[in-house]
């Protein structure tokens, strides 16, 4: 009974305010912004170089007609101009989830996260461990639990920031793992009935 007492005071201190849960929203919607800025600029980038790459095909091929270069060097240079046509720059920007799902998600769970005792207490038992690795994915150990490494989640509501703040961490891995433990937690409560 102690570890409940304690993992609930622990839940009881990093439950949502109100302004948290607004401060939420404006980032995945900030993030969104960010993803859909990086994506246009990644495919203006790919057209230009397809059009740099098809200009160069068009004079290489003048240079052959004048027979200015060997066949040989004709085939290598169209398949090192043709390679980069076919495959845009590598490393772009990862397919990471859509805020607008995130968004539903995070409304149907947002009044359990004001109020997360309340919330443990009413998921079902079987999925009361998920909920606790959502929480606390690094575990933790009795007698500690205030000072266990909260999950993305849980430290974006208990961090201390004004609702109108502009700051946005780094997109990708921040964004990736907060989307997937808000979509899990909605699949807990959902799962336990609660929505």
């Amino acid at each position: 009974l102690p570890i409940y007492e304690e993992f609930v005071r622990f839940l009881s201190e990093a439950s949502a305010k109100p302004h948290a849960i607004a401060h939420l929203k404006h980032y995945l919607r900030r993030i969104n912004e960010l993803i859909a800025a990086q994506s246009e600029d990644l495919r203006h980038k790919q057209d230009a170089e397809t059009r740099r790459a098809q200009e160069q095909i068009k004079e290489l091929i003048r240079l052959k007609v004048d027979q200015l270069i060997s066949d040989e060097e004709f085939r290598e240079q169209r398949s090192a101009i043709s390679g980069r046509m076919v495959a845009p720059e590598v490393g772009g920007i990862t397919e990471l989830p859509r805020v607008d799902s995130v968004l539903r998600d995070l409304d149907s769970i947002s009044e359990y996260l004001t109020n997360l005792p309340n919330a443990w207490e009413r998921v079902a038992p079987q999925f009361q461990r998920r909920f606790q690795q959502i929480a606390i994915p690094d575990g933790y150990a009795v007698g500690s639990v205030g000072t266990a490494p909260k999950g993305r989640l849980l430290s974006f509501i208990a961090a201390p920031l004004p609702a109108d703040t502009n700051g946005v961490p780094p997109v990708c891995d921040s964004w990736n793992q907060l989307a997937f433990e808000i979509q899990s937690l909605a699949v807990v409560f959902c799962e336990s009935s609660m929505l």
